[in-house]
């Protein structure tokens, strides 16, 4: 059995709370995301670098790496200024539109059902950690039909004014005293190298489950790398 497995497995079993992150882990809208903004690049004769667009996943916009708005907008400033659109909003809001479109039949991703079966059956609890807003998250975990399944749902909407996003432990953190318990009781699950690191940060024990946007991302940090949910649920 392959080492990561193992850990991973033996890491569940003795954690009395699981934590989900929620884009790139229950449902694939890094992806999305990603082709989103690809779509506007391209349409002003650019190209969105993955290895850009990774700084920012897994982060609220005032914690980010890189913004792909601000740089979209630089470089179109450098080939024809009267092409910047007027209204400052105009990038996000049409990749915000689109993201919404693509995500709209995103399936659950592998395991993330089984695994939730399973908490329920082995008397643990699940609650959800994410960077994203309230009302991006929440509407998404009732079409997929698992709200129920959490006890909390933390977002970026939590978050007070002295309060950063991942990789900050400040969100986990959150979870942590929603959950009532001590950081050494949460297993976290991750798709980005970001919200492990907010995690550990926590101080909670935390497996990585990368997509394929986060695959080119380094996962050193984490207790395990993995790649699905499956494995931890493998006999």
């Amino acid at each position: 059995m392959h080492k990561d497995t193992e850990i991973a497995r033996r890491l569940y079993q003795e954690k009395s709370w699981i934590f989900f992150d929620c884009d790139g882990l229950i449902f694939d809208s890094e992806s999305a995301a990603f082709q989103a903004w690809s779509e506007l690049y391209q349409e002003y004769g650019f190209e969105l670098d993955l290895k850009d667009w990774i700084l920012c996943v897994g982060s609220g916009p005032q914690n980010a790496g890189f913004s792909p708005d601000q740089n979209l907008k630089n470089l179109i400033q450098k080939k024809d200024p009267s092409l910047v659109p007027a209204d400052p909003d105009e990038f996000f809001q049409r990749k915000q539109a689109r993201k919404t479109e693509i995500c709209a039949s995103a399936p659950l991703l592998p395991g993330i059902l089984e695994l939730l079966e399973s908490i329920k059956k082995d008397g643990k609890k699940a609650g959800v950690v994410s960077s994203s807003p309230k009302e991006w998250v929440e509407p998404h975990l009732e079409r997929l039909g698992i709200a129920e399944c959490f006890e909390f749902v933390v977002t970026r909407s939590d978050l007070g004014p002295d309060q950063k996003s991942k990789p900050a432990p400040d969100l986990y953190l959150l979870g942590i005293k929603a959950a009532s318990t001590p950081p050494e009781q949460v297993l976290v699950l991750e798709d980005s190298a970001r919200g492990v690191e907010a995690a550990k940060a926590a101080g909670a024990s935390c497996i990585a489950i990368p997509n394929d946007i986060t695959r080119v991302s380094s996962f050193d940090h984490a207790d395990a790398c993995l790649s699905s949910a499956v494995c931890i649920l493998k006999n």
